[in-house]
């Protein structure tokens, strides 16, 4: 499926947030590409490693790291206008949420079509279908979201509605 356009890449207006960040290798790519990073993790090792990866940016101010729990954003309401999700499950609800009113999403989950005996990731099991995505997708709120394979992961975008 074709990416919408109204979900496209961060720009350097955003304020990104990225649920899962690990060692932070997609936030230090990002973060010369937006106003702002945060980067949450649950994983106190994964943020060490995302702070050395990140040191110019968080000593500057625009990046900051953040320990919590993806299902439980410790974040206001509207707080972001770009999420990422890569690999890690974020409930859409909870993106929603945070997210302000035009805001972007884009989950990066492996591929659903994969053997369920196959592991999902080297980090857990949990595996969403494309049912799954466009179902928690839908009862969130968002629109112009689009699902689309890329290599073995699926990739889910789309926009919060603007007031």
């Amino acid at each position: 499926m074709e990416q919408s356009p109204r979900c496209s890449a961060p720009s350097l207006n955003d304020e990104l947030l990225d649920i899962g960040c690990g060692p932070g290798v997609f936030l230090a790519d990002r973060a010369r590409h937006v106003r702002t990073v945060v980067g949450l993790d649950a994983s106190p090792l994964m943020l060490r490693e995302a702070e050395r990866r990140l040191a110019d940016r968080l000593a500057a101010g625009p990046a900051r790291l953040v320990r919590g729990n993806a299902a439980a954003l410790p974040f206001g309401d509207g707080e972001f206008s770009a999420v990422t999700a890569i690999f890690a499950p974020a409930k859409h609800a909870e993106v929603f949420r945070v997210l302000q009113p035009g805001g972007r999403v884009v989950v990066a989950d492996n591929d659903p079509r994969k053997s369920l005996s196959e592991p999902a990731s080297r980090w857990g099991r949990w595996r969403s279908t494309e049912a799954d995505h466009r179902r928690m997708a839908e009862e969130a709120g968002f629109v112009d979201f689009t699902l689309r394979y890329e290599g073995s992961y699926l990739l889910v975008s789309g926009r919060k509605p603007a007031d």
